[in-house]
């Protein structure tokens, strides 16, 4: 403890032998750096204890904030207000438990419709058509609730149309939805993400096709329109332009893939020697076909029946006239009346059944549309560097590449038309697009740095360094060599430093002198005798001077 005692001792009479050392103007400027230092060191710490504001609800009525601003004051977090007290603005690590809090608090903070509890406050004696309109907007609160919770999208409202079902009508109506969502930030809906809403609604509602939904920007913009058979027939729809733009252009890369190898670069501007652009007509139609084919040629046995029949009978004989003479017995047959063996007949028959399997091949083939039915390539090459052209031959050998990198042969023959010309190129100049201002870009630049959490410490300590560089030249350090207190205890003296108006001659003489209080330090240690004999002889010296005088 004393040895920690000592050692702050000892640093405190250092900073105050430097500080009586230097001039006026050091103390000037360390003071500045002082107080600029603790001022952006206070910014610093005041910037890193302020907590990630996030966004509580947004866009709410007033009394909605002033509920949902009660039950945060509450629960004692932080809060503040933005958009003229439609945003509610709390720190991040809050948003979720708050939310949950206010939804158990049962206070509507979304603007969607109604959901499921509707039907909690029904009251008796109602209509059929009232419970069917309350049942279409529990559906519709519902449909809007899961596509609000997509990112991007700040809310929606869900039209639904369910027709009636009519007991003597073989027509039947498919239900249709109209829809339109509200995004944040200027975002869009990609194309995936205008899918999932058409297939989430359509699943919802029983008979209604993605096909029956429409949805609409709150710019105005039709992201997806209701297509019925007869129209989309007629027309193609955005998803079947997509699909066709994406065929044409892996084609067209195919195309000029092929033939990059060969014909290369131009060497001046970089562009490829090769341009190629494809048109495909595609079919969009749906279809269904099942073929069953049978195998006979490779019939199999299963099961085989034999039947023999034997049998006798006997020989219708004529009739005689009515009376006796006719139905008298012979003698030698008293059994069979006037009959004989002759008049028998015996029949044979053999019957044979077989049973056959006969292979049999039932496909089934579901065309969904998107099968290319014609298609169009056109090439240009150009010229070779030094000004020839390419041979017949070559052109040739170039038509047949192309025609197999994008696969002709499997369009059947007259459905691919394959170009391949040459030309010569010329530099294609392309305007460059409008640059922001300096001002502009600083400005932007700067407002990144300063909402960088990471940045802001380096820019600290970069601000510190600039202070320094800028404070330098009027502050000069005064170099104490180790031991300076130790001298001035050993000989018992007080070294005052010495105040002048030029400061850099003073601190020289002042370095000097500690240097040379150092040195006779050493040799005082080391050889005490021949100090001792010096200071004899300055001794006799002085008294010789004083007697002469």
């Amino acid at each position: 403890m004393n040895a920690m005692n000592q050692l702050f001792g000892n640093l405190l009479k250092a900073c105050s032998e430097i500080w009586k050392a230097i001039g006026i103007a050091q103390k000037v400027s360390i003071i500045l750096i002082g107080i600029v230092t603790i001022a952006v060191i206070s910014l610093i710490i005041y910037w890193g204890s302020q907590p990630d504001w996030q966004v509580l609800y947004a866009d709410l009525d007033r009394k909605t904030a002033a509920k949902v601003y009660d039950i945060v004051k509450e629960e004692n977090v932080p809060v503040k207000f933005a958009d003229g007290g439609k945003t509610i603005l709390v720190p991040a690590d809050k948003v979720y438990k708050l939310r949950m809090l206010v939804i158990n608090k049962g206070i509507p903070v979304t603007k969607t419709g109604v959901g499921w509890e509707i039907f909690d406050k029904m009251k008796i004696g109602l209509t059929d058509r009232q419970q069917e309109i309350a049942f279409q907007r529990a559906v519709q609160g519902e449909l809007e609730r899961m596509i609000t919770a997509m990112p991007g999208v700040a809310g929606c409202n869900v039209m639904l149309n369910l027709p009636k079902k009519k007991i003597f009508s073989k027509k039947i109506a498919r239900p249709s939805a109209s829809i339109m969502v509200v995004m944040t930030g200027g975002r869009k809906l990609s194309l995936k993400e205008i899918d999932s809403i058409r297939f989430l609604v359509s699943s919802a509602i029983e008979g209604m096709q993605p096909d029956d939904v429409t949805i609409t920007d709150n710019h105005g913009n039709v992201l997806a329109r209701r297509t019925n058979e007869s129209e989309a027939s007629s027309f193609l729809t955005d998803r079947q332009i997509a699909l066709r733009r994406a065929t044409e252009e892996e084609l067209k890369q195919k195309a000029e893939a092929i033939l990059l190898p060969i014909v290369g670069y131009d060497k001046n501007t970089s562009q490829p020697n090769v341009i190629a652009m494809v048109s495909c007509d595609m079919d969009f139609s749906k279809s269904d076909e099942v073929i069953e084919q049978y195998d006979a040629a490779n019939q199999v046995v299963i099961s085989e029946k034999v039947i023999d029949e034997d049998s006798t009978k006997a020989k219708p004989q004529p009739k005689g006239p009515v009376g006796t003479k006719s139905n008298l017995v012979a003698v030698n047959n008293p059994a069979g009346g006037t009959n004989k063996e002759s008049n028998l007949s015996q029949q044979k028959k053999k019957i044979s059944q077989k049973q056959y399997v006969v292979p049999k091949t039932i496909k089934k083939i579901s065309s969904r549309g998107g099968i290319i039915k014609k298609i169009a390539v056109s090439v240009t090459i150009a010229t070779k560097p030094d000004g020839k052209e390419w041979s017949q031959a070559d052109m040739k050998k170039f038509e047949e590449l192309v025609k197999g990198a994008v696969g002709a042969q499997n369009y059947g023959e007259g459905n691919a038309q394959v170009v391949v010309k040459q030309m010569p190129f010329y530099p294609v100049t392309t305007k460059k697009a409008p640059q922001l201002p300096i001002t502009d870009k600083i400005s932007l630049t700067i407002e990144q740095i300063i909402h960088s959490p990471v940045v802001r410490p380096i820019l600290a300590i970069a601000l510190l360094l600039l202070l320094y560089y800028i404070f330098k030249k009027n502050f000069a350090v005064v170099e104490r060599e180790e031991g300076e207190l130790e001298t001035s205890e050993v000989y018992g003296e007080n070294i005052k430093p010495i105040e002048a108006e030029k400061e850099t001659e003073e601190v020289a003489a002042t370095n000097e002198l500690i240097g040379t209080l150092h040195e006779l330090q050493e040799k005082t240690t080391s050889d005490p005798k021949l100090i001792a004999n010096t200071m004899e002889k300055w001794l006799k010296a002085d008294s010789a001077s004083n007697i002469f005088s």
